[in-house]
């Protein structure tokens, strides 16, 4: 029989949190690939914190983009641009200044991305653990592999470092993360 007792989440904040939330004019996202959540907390007008959960296959890197309202998420088998349906001054149920909804999805299959970024001309570039690799989308592979660590041979489907972890600089890969230097499983 399914379960029909609905599922809770706790949440457990720092003392002033929402009200710096609220005074710099930001709510933050975050994932769980364990939970299959993307979480957003926020502030209320009552002073108090407000979290949304949504519920998207295996959720790993976010990757805002600066001056826009708009984001990218890596998931499960694809990489999906969330941006905000409402205009300025309109508000989602009575409350919420934001509202985002996916507005285009490339599928890359199971790829195990991990972290993402946008280029300065607005391409999108992905930690490919599974491959080992940075890469773009494209629009007739799952994939196109930009850089691979000088240790790895060849673009195999072999997690051998586990590349994981990307930072941008100046619209451009900047730095990466591994677990370790290995040219094997």
């Amino acid at each position: 029989t399914p379960n029909t007792k609905a599922e809770k989440t706790s949440l457990s904040q720092s003392t002033g949190l929402s009200r710096r939330l609220k005074s710099l004019g930001v709510s933050v996202a975050f994932t769980s690939y364990q939970s299959n959540l993307l979480y957003v907390l926020g502030s209320r007008a009552d002073g108090g914190s407000h979290i949304h959960q949504s519920a998207i296959q295996r959720p790993m890197g976010l990757c805002v983009l600066p001056d826009s309202d708009e984001f990218y998420l890596a998931s499960g088998y694809q990489i999906s641009r969330f941006a905000n349906g409402l205009s300025a001054g309109q508000r989602a149920n009575e409350i919420f200044t934001a509202c985002y909804v996916a507005r285009s999805v490339q599928y890359t299959g199971s790829i195990d991305a991990h972290d993402i970024g946008v280029d300065r001309d607005g391409q999108v570039i992905f930690v490919n653990t599974r491959y080992n690799c940075l890469a773009t989308t494209d629009p007739r592979h799952s994939f196109r592999e930009i850089w691979r660590p000088s240790f790895i041979s060849s673009l195999v489907a072999e997690d051998r470092c586990h590349l994981n972890g990307l930072a941008m600089d100046n619209g451009e890969p900047a730095y990466v993360t591994a677990v370790s230097r290995s040219n094997t499983v």
